[in-house]
């Protein structure tokens, strides 16, 4: 039998880190944070003896909704238009100002591919967009090395499945990060073959809550009063842990939505899992993408008095605010908590599978749901933004049809000056796997000059950008960073930059339909493997985010499908 000392909690622990803690230091995000400290930002470009002129905030907060609309037997039905639609936010009918029908399949895109040496976080750029993604997340962290086999046995099936329509993308959430094994493609070959090299990975803290003979027993010089013992002490010391799994699981689902926020059409989220551990806030991440999850069971069928291990404390649904996900921090085990599963999908629009032994039917039925939708487009009329959670509800005026779309969203203000909250959201942005989609961000590198030196053309999307209208001028900011990260992702070189932007009717008019184009003169480090690109919204908090690698050489590499002044700190587009 296997008994967990505190060394093995610490180092356990150690697996479970802040993103980014052994990534980037406290001192780099002081600098950053200082640098891009509003007091400062404006000491150095106000003038002295000017007023500010008042400032009309353009209300521009638009609310989409994606709905599935589907028969009694379950199949699509198309063709409905705006009328056939009502729309209630907190009762009140809305006027449905942008209406659309999505299918699955790929429709046109309204840009060229992309370019040798151009890099972009925007899906539009490669050339076709799909009509729906799904993403399938193998969640070997919190479930049992047993179940495993079967749950990426259940995927094998669905792949071997696809549709020329479906585009999916498999990702894993193991012990220690986030990764992706396949992005979205169409090509089911390619994704068979990154499913068929992943080998399972070994939870001891999820396994010793499950009862695994090697952590709570099993070993035949220990009488049955220690294997006892043992077995209490291995499912305590698992139980300490699960805030930080919840923590860590909650950030991964939360790099994925923020991934999908710029993807139009229907957007799943195919969570296989044996438990769902989640930490707060984490619904209001979801609802702003608008991304459908569909938690699912891989264990199959259980039998509750073989499987259920006592947890003494029932799923925490009270105590929390309208709209928030149960925050469950009980003891995690195959006595699995479906009243959350429910909830999660309810509020996103998607369905919960448990207790079944067709997985692949269920996953294959999270596909379909994209095969038609629409999307509902509304100004709410409320005029309070504070933060609320805003219940919706979508009628369709059709006998015997099925409805099915998130259930709300979070009136949420605009983005708080707080330090701490800035820091926190770039250090998960900046050390998270996966772009961040919420600003659109196109670059193209070119050879610079000097030695080692690379030109940064950065294009920002303009369309994303949230503008304050004052005396004739559209104006807003952007918060800019550029970090250099080498081959165990430490910080290289990270520089902090402020863009003010205070543009004429006709140079907002260009903005928008051509974007915001910078351009940065970039020294890269020999050790340097990626250069991280981060753009932030002051106003609105909106933040993306581009991976552009570099080779060993200091040159970038050929192509991607995934700007900058630095000095002074502060400067003035256009």
């Amino acid at each position: 039998m296997r008994l967990h000392t505190s060394d093995h909690a610490r180092r356990f622990r150690a697996r479970f880190p802040s993103p980014g803690a052994a990534v980037l230091s406290i001192g780099f995000f002081a600098a950053l944070l200082f640098l891009l400290n509003p007091a400062i930002l404006s000491a150095q470009s106000a003038p002295s003896d000017s007023r500010p002129a008042p400032t009309l905030r353009v209300a521009t907060h638009l609310v989409e909704v994606h709905v599935i609309v589907q028969s009694e037997k379950g199949e699509p039905i198309a063709g409905l238009t705006k009328d056939d639609f009502t729309l209630l936010d907190r009762g009140q009918p809305q006027k449905i100002a942008f209406f659309s029908e999505e299918s699955g399949g790929l429709r046109p895109a309204s840009a060229q591919p992309l370019a040798p040496d151009t890099f972009s976080n925007r899906f539009e750029q490669t050339g076709q967009m799909p009509g729906s993604v799904t993403v399938v997340l193998l969640d070997t962290l919190n479930t049992p090395f047993t179940v495993q086999s079967y749950m990426r046995y259940s995927a094998v099936r669905v792949l071997r499945q696809l549709n020329p329509q479906d585009h999916v993308a498999i990702y894993v959430l193991g012990a220690t990060r986030l990764r992706i094994i396949q992005d979205f493609t169409q090509d089911s070959t390619a994704l068979l073959r990154a499913l068929n090299a992943e080998k399972g990975e070994y939870s001891s803290a999820v396994d010793a809550l499950a009862g695994d003979s090697a952590l709570t027993g099993g070993d035949p010089f220990m009488d049955e009063r220690d294997a006892g013992l043992g077995a209490k002490w291995n499912a305590m010391w698992a139980q300490s842990l699960i805030p930080a799994r919840a923590q860590f699981t909650s950030q991964a689902i939360a790099a994925i939505a923020n991934h999908l926020a710029s993807v139009p059409g229907r957007k799943s989220l195919v969570w296989l899992s044996s438990n769902f551990p989640l930490s707060g806030g984490l619904a209001r991440v979801l609802n702003h993408s608008d991304i459908a999850v569909y938690p699912m069971d891989p264990g199959g069928m259980r039998n509750a008095p073989a499987f259920a291990v006592s947890t003494g404390q029932t799923s925490q649904l009270g105590g929390r605010r309208p709209g928030d996900l149960p925050v469950d921090t009980r003891t995690l085990s195959p006595s699995l908590d479906s009243t959350t599963m429910d909830e999660l999908a309810d509020r996103t629009g998607g369905r919960a599978s448990y207790n079944s032994n067709d997985i692949a039917g269920s996953v294959r039925r999270a596909i379909d749901d994209g095969r038609i939708s629409y999307v509902l487009g509304y100004y709410p009329d409320h005029g309070k933004w504070d933060g609320e959670f805003h219940e919706i509800n979508v009628k369709v005026d059709r006998p015997g049809v099925q409805v099915r779309s998130r259930k709300g969203y979070f009136a949420l203000p605009d983005v708080s000056s707080d330090g701490q909250e800035m820091h926190a959201a770039i250090r998960e942005a900046l050390t998270s796997p996966l772009d961040s989609a919420s600003l659109g961000l196109t670059v193209r590198v070119e050879p610079g000059l000097e030695k080692g030196e690379e030109i940064f053309r950065i294009n920002v999307d303009a369309q994303r950008i949230r503008f304050d209208e004052e005396a004739g001028h559209r104006k807003g900011s952007l918060d800019i960073i550029l970090c250099q990260l080498d081959a165990k992702s430490n910080a290289i070189n990270p520089v902090a930059g402020h863009l003010l932007l205070d543009y004429t009717q006709d140079a907002y008019d260009r903005a928008m339909a051509v974007g915001i184009k910078l351009v940065k003169h970039v020294t890269i480090a020999p050790q340097s493997q990626m250069v991280k690109v981060l753009v932030r919204d002051t106003t609105s908090g909106a933040m993306g985010t581009l991976s552009v690698p570099v080779k060993n050489d200091a040159q970038p590499v050929a192509h991607g499908t995934t700007g900058f002044p630095s000095a002074p700190p502060t400067t003035k587009h256009p």
